[in-house]
């Protein structure tokens, strides 16, 4: 598949980001995106707190490392994939449109 949402500039990328938006697919796929990237965001802030509350408190376990660490690196998968769909659907988008 080409890559043509790379080859943009910064205005055309924003300008493709506005129409997209207005679609209904692009209002549909746009809410699920913010969502994964709050919920990453989210995830990510209570890990690293988490962790560094125990830490500071001397209460670190082996059940807290395998409890956040695999939440921190979900969280962060989520925000990576959530971008990688995003761009894959501007992607898919400026091909029909251009």
């Amino acid at each position: 598949m080409k890559n043509k949402y790379q080859r943009l500039n910064k205005k055309e990328k924003k300008e493709l980001l506005a129409e997209y938006k207005k679609t209904s697919l692009g209002k549909s796929s746009w809410l699920r995106l913010v969502r994964l990237n709050i919920t990453g965001i989210v995830g990510i802030i209570y890990s690293l707190s988490n962790l560094i509350y125990d830490y500071v408190k001397n209460n670190l376990g082996l059940i807290d490392y395998l409890i956040l660490i695999p939440l921190y690196l979900i969280s962060l998968f989520f925000i990576l994939m959530a971008h990688r769909i995003k761009v894959k659907n501007l992607n898919e988008y400026a091909l029909k449109k251009l």
